[in-house]
């Protein structure tokens, strides 16, 4: 069956004349050039004349742990890290992350080049979508395309650095799509048998298991498809519904394993998170016709809007939820006049905004329930939809206009149309792209985009503990302080998140350990499943000598994260310093359990294990350390000497000359850079140097191990006389014409 176009079902058009071009008229809006390539260049410097000034712009909110403080994208180890080890991101995006790490490699951390790759990025999803639309019949593609890429409330998903998560997973949506319309025959000339449909939907299902990789947030993408099958064929086949079952699954897979990092690492859970089923079908329902309104009326865009209070969610807030119900129920009653279009696009709109409603915790509930990046692909239903209608009004006034005059002025009078229809179409997307340009110019500095927040809504706890957060970066320590103590007073800012926030400002800048404790504890008493908040409040207690504190605090938080390395690890450290090594060896027996790749959990078990007198188990260890971390020269020293008390003179050897030689390198390195290597780190060479000459002696190499103790004496000799030792590789005194 030949596909219908959205028009076509609203008005009931023939379909040829959805098809782009064919009837020649009205070309700017339909095509607005003959070239598709000039079309993309038009999308191209559209995403680039509107979002220009974002180059200017810097970094905002959890840009730091997202890039430029993120420790795994400064090292390749990283990326096993970021695809293989759950819990060392943000969230569990391993493609958005490995964006990253690789634009890491290139411009390290300066804002410039994110924000660069953001427009890019957003004009390359305004293209992808042109097509989609061309492939589904739509006679403006193209001003709907061009509407997506310059609306105003994209501005928040393209400048904001870390949003390009939005910006890849909606690329690789689009990529689907088109790829799956093409598995389908959707805008295809030729007959299905001459099509090789399948190869198409494998190339479809690679893309959305991408997309899904970098956000989980389109995991709604099958559903939209059996929408976009109903639209355009009028039915859902059984064969359409079986054909989207591996999609369904693996997007509830990467669901969940998102919505457990919500809740373990971005702290989704808690009082604030406490809402009955009631309260989330208000959210959602009042969520709907919020992000409605914001596409009518563009003003004022917000980083962080009020949060709603909960008493207001009962009674006639019911009103949201049902008014979204009946609405359905209208368009599908009125399907058969009006078409599958309305209602086809109500259906996108709300399926892709699905994941955001309420009815699943996030992080960001906590402060607001809406935000202008979570509409980023479900304005396109709305968006669709005007343009559609647009185009019929066009159609049908230019036939009427026909009929009504003759065919000499007819040609006049619809050129007087069409320029008409141009300059009010035109007016309004000109208005919508001066609304997004000064939008853009929120985010130049970072603290603009909070103090346009306050402008608007002075009580926002949240945008002023940013504010907060710019100014201690900025240096401004007086005025980040009194901001964080104003936005403890406002409304819903005594919570966790600001208490955290305040100790570590205390810790950090003010090195008042009370203080930060007192606030880690008020923190906790609000959240106390926050593992950053309880690993900060240990070190306090450390710092102030307040041990038993620390030994209660840390019983209290594995009894919560008992497969926490880090707490494990953190006890482990504490009872080594009281002297308790069998319980220690048992803790951080407990870390290698959990992360065996640890090499400073497998070399503090091994240290650990010589003292408890095991070195057979202590060697175990170093082995496993030197096979995670090579050339980390503290393990092959103590291997060394394990090996050399348990008679493999050899063995040892080998293992002390490669400590010698890695210490150094490091202490060429130290050179390199200007520095001079620090008394220890000879004092560390000389003791490699007496334990190598005791094994040359049991090999029965005397004249060398002779040359290792005249070596580590002349280091010592000058380090106790408080003389520089001039040479990483030999001291400044020549030894003995015997010992050479």
């Amino acid at each position: 069956m030949k596909p219908t176009s959205p028009v076509s079902a609203l008005s009931g058009l023939p379909t040829d004349l959805s098809i782009a071009g064919r009837s020649g008229r009205f070309r700017l809006l339909q095509r607005p050039w003959i070239s598709p390539w000039l079309a993309m260049v038009g999308l191209l410097a559209a995403s680039w004349a509107v979002y220009w000034p974002l180059v200017h712009a810097g970094y905002i909110w959890d840009d730091a742990g997202w890039i430029y403080q993120n420790p795994v994208l400064r090292h390749w180890h990283g990326l096993w890290l970021i695809w293989f080890k759950f819990g060392d991101t943000i969230q569990y995006y391993p493609l958005t992350f490995t964006g990253f790490f690789l634009q890491y490699r290139l411009w390290g951390g300066y804002p410039l080049g994110y924000h660069i790759v953001n427009i890019l990025m957003q004009a390359a999803a305004g293209i992808l979508l042109w097509r989609v639309l061309r492939r589904l019949g739509c006679r403006w593609a193209w001003l709907a395309a061009l509407l997506f890429t310059v609306y105003p409330v994209q501005v928040e998903t393209v400048g904001w650095a870390a949003e390009q998560k939005n910006l890849l997973s909606g690329i690789l949506y689009f990529c689907a799509v088109l790829f799956y319309l093409r598995f389908l025959g959707f805008g295809e000339q030729a007959p299905p048998a001459a099509r090789p449909a399948y190869r198409w939907y494998l190339v479809a299902t690679l893309f959305f298991m991408l997309a899904l990789l970098a956000k989980t947030a389109v995991c709604t993408l099958p559903a939209v498809l059996l929408v976009i099958i109903w639209w355009q064929r009028g039915r859902v086949r059984w064969r359409d519904a079986l054909a989207t079952m591996p999609w369904f699954i693996m997007g509830l897979a990467i669901g969940l394993v998102t919505m457990i990092a919500e809740r373990q690492q971005s702290g989704a859970h808690g009082r604030a998170f406490h809402f009955t089923w009631a309260e989330r079908t208000i959210i959602a329902g009042r969520d709907v016709w919020f992000y409605l309104l914001k596409l009518l009326w563009p003003q004022p865009l917000l980083e962080i809007y009020p949060r709603w209070h909960i008493a207001d969610l009962h009674g006639s807030a019911w009103c949201y939820p049902i008014a979204v119900v009946l609405l359905l129920a209208l368009l599908w009653s009125l399907r058969r006049r009006l078409g599958r279009g309305p209602l086809a696009a109500a259906a996108f709109f709300l399926l892709t905004l699905f994941p955001t409603l309420g009815f699943i915790s996030f992080y960001t509930m906590i402060y607001t329930f809406v935000a202008d990046h979570y509409q980023y692909l479900a304005c396109i239903g709305p968006i669709v939809l005007v343009v559609e209608t647009l185009a019929w009004v066009y159609e049908k006034g230019r036939t009427r206009l026909q009929k009504l005059s003759t065919p000499a002025a007819g040609r006049q009078i619809e050129n007087i149309w069409r320029m008409g229809y141009l300059g009010l179409t035109g007016t309004v997307v000109l208005l919508l792209a001066i609304v997004a340009y000064a939008q853009t110019w929120v985010y130049v500095p970072p603290q603009r985009v909070w103090s346009h927040v306050l402008q608007y809504d002075p009580s926002n706890w949240a945008a002023m503990e940013n504010l907060a957060s710019c100014e201690f970066t900025d240096g401004h320590d007086r005025t980040a302080w009194l901001l964080y103590r104003r936005a403890e007073t406002l409304p819903g800012g005594d919570n966790y998140l600001v208490h955290q926030d305040m100790g570590d400002f205390a810790l950090r800048l003010l090195h008042n350990d009370p203080l930060a404790a007192a606030e880690y504890r008020r923190s906790l008493a609000f959240d106390s499943h926050n593992l950053a908040v309880i690993r900060h409040l240990i070190g306090c207690y450390e710092q102030m000598g307040q041990w038993q504190k620390a030994l209660a605090d840390l019983d209290r938080g594995l009894h919560l994260f008992p497969q926490s390395a880090d707490l494990h690890f953190t006890l482990a450290q504490l009872l080594v310093r009281s002297h308790h090594a069998r319980a220690a060896a048992r803790e951080f027996s407990a870390v290698v359990a959990i992360e065996p790749q640890n090499t400073m959990a497998q070399y503090d078990l091994a240290v650990t294990l010589d003292q408890l007198a095991n070195p057979e188990a202590a060697m175990k260890h170093y082995r496993l350390a030197l096979r995670v971390s090579p050339h980390f020269a503290p393990a092959h020293f103590r291997y060394g000497m394990d090996l050399l008390k348990a008679g493999h003179a050899a063995d040892a050897a080998a293992e002390l000359r490669e400590a010698l030689a890695l210490g150094k390198k490091r202490m060429n390195m130290l050179r390199q850079h200007g520095r001079q290597p620090p008394a220890a780190t000879w004092a560390n060479q000389a003791l490699i140097h007496m334990a190598l000459a005791q094994a040359m002696d049991r090999l029965g190499r005397h004249a060398l191990a002779q040359q290792q103790r005249y070596r580590a004496e002349q280091i010592q000799t000058r380090l106790r006389a408080g003389q520089p030792v001039t040479s990483p590789d030999r001291p400044s005194v020549k030894l003995p014409t015997s010992a050479q």
